[in-house]
């Protein structure tokens, strides 16, 4: 082997070395954009599982009032129903 030869595949080595050194730089780019996506992602689910349950305990608690106060305007010594039937206290 001539020395033209050694410093040709020399030269190809550091460039494939350079070619998989920004392949490698660019891996661990994308890496912290899906740790820093995946956080963001995370904290999302949540928020949105936490205002949901609230969602759903607001709605629970609505829905037995309604059956507690249509209860009570059908029962005739309830004083919640008497004011619900009249619009005021007697």
């Amino acid at each position: 082997m001539n020395i033209l030869e050694e410093i040709i595949e020399k030269a190809s080595a550091n460039r494939v070395k350079n070619h998989l050194n920004k392949i490698e730089y660019h891996q661990a780019l994308m890496r912290a954009y899906e740790a820093r996506d995946r956080a963001i992602m995370g904290a999302n689910f949540d928020r949105v599982t936490f205002w949901s349950t609230v969602h759903t305990l607001v709605l629970i608690g609505i829905g037995g009032l309604q059956v507690y106060m249509i209860r009570c305007l059908f029962e005739e010594d309830s004083k919640v129903g008497k004011v619900l039937r009249k619009g005021k206290f007697d």
